[in-house]
């Protein structure tokens, strides 16, 4: 591990211990993984002064920061803002992966996922039980997007291992208000059985062509119904920067068949996925947008009422002041005030202080 001095937000820059870590999962695969975790060196919190900030501070449970489709770190971090250092501003050690086929771990020689079911069986599931025998106890997941309905899962499946479950514009019914997307989906699922149509659409070649259509959509300027944040939101320089992150990432085909199927109300292939979030059992605390066209509100609270526990949280931001996307509700320019706030505090209240020495 190195030590850097790292930006939160704005003029907020906070030193932290850092590491680039190349990680095996179940198959084999390298998997990239960013871990960072706060300094030995006494600090103290900008955005909490009344709570000075010291090595006994330092958090019980680990975070597990978890990408949807298609994302990478920079859905936590960007160069001006970043939600994993203000995470570890506030105590907590954070791992943040990259699920096979995506950012660094692409670079170092994994494959596109075929399924969500194969994201999870070979990445998420293995990297939660290191993690959680590293530190010696469960841990605290958050998910954006797909990655909170994987957390989800995660939660039910194996409960020793989840301490809280946040979810962040994570839906349900990725088909609602999006008419086109659901024709696709029954398209796509109609074909999907025949095993040469399967194969054409997980080919490379089929991935090259959603990046290309990716990119073209962007060149066009298409309404702000369709960007994956609301304009105006983050700054202009931010905005461009997760752009051309999002655009560097590949299209994800073996990854459709199940988007289409969710889209239609239906389960995953290989994952019962309402079943699982009915047996949730831990504290959920579900985030969602006002203006998330990619996840609406009314998506992600059917997932927020899907969720078995007592023990949980709906909170939607955004007003006529300030509205949030898709992205922009984790790195928006309001969202340290209006987001991140709001997530710590409940981690707050259904986590503990005093670290449990990780082992060596």
């Amino acid at each position: 591990p190195s030590t850097s001095h790292e930006i939160v937000d704005a003029e907020r820059h906070i030193e932290l211990s850092i590491q680039e870590l190349s990680w095996t999962s179940s198959d084999g695969t390298e998997l990239a993984l960013l871990v960072k975790k706060p300094s030995k060196t006494p600090s103290f919190s900008p955005s909490r002064p009344h709570r000075p900030w010291s090595s006994a501070r330092i958090r019980r449970h680990p975070i597990l920061l978890v990408h949807g489709l298609r994302g990478t770190r920079y859905n936590w971090n960007l160069s001006g803002r970043s939600f994993q250092n203000a995470l570890v501003e506030e105590g907590w050690t954070t791992y943040c992966p990259e699920f096979r086929g995506s950012g660094r771990s692409r670079e170092l020689g994994s494959s596109e996922p075929r399924s969500i079911l194969e994201i999870f069986e070979s990445d998420l599931l293995p990297m939660a039980e290191w993690i959680s025998r590293e530190h010696g106890g469960p841990l605290i997941v958050i998910g954006h997007s797909m990655g909170g309905l994987l957390g989800g899962v995660l939660a039910s499946t194996r409960p020793d291992l989840v301490q809280t479950l946040v979810t962040i514009a994570s839906p349900l019914d990725v088909g609602v208000d999006q008419p086109l997307m659901r024709f696709g989906a029954r398209v796509w699922v109609a074909f999907a059985s025949s095993p040469a149509f399967r194969t054409w659409a997980e080919s490379p070649q089929m991935s090259r062509a959603l990046i290309q259509g990716r990119q073209l959509m962007f060149k066009l300027e298409l309404p702000p119904r369709i960007l994956p944040y609301f304009p105006g939101s983050m700054e202009r320089e931010l905005e461009q920067e997760q752009e051309e992150r999002h655009e560097e990432e590949p299209g994800f085909p073996g990854l459709l068949r199940d988007l289409s199927r969710l889209s239609l109300g239906l389960e995953p292939e290989g994952l019962e996925l309402t079943s699982a979030l009915a047996a949730v059992q831990r504290p959920c605390f579900c985030v969602a947008a006002d203006r998330d066209q990619l996840a609406p509100p009314e998506a992600a609270e059917a997932l927020f009422e899907a969720l078995g526990t007592e023990r949980k949280k709906w909170y939607l931001v955004g007003d006529e002041a300030q509205h949030f996307g898709h992205t922009d509700v984790i790195l928006g320019a309001e969202a340290p005030r209006l987001v991140w706030k709001e997530i710590i505090d409940w981690l707050e209240e259904t986590t503990e202080y005093g670290s449990i020495p990780e082992r060596r």
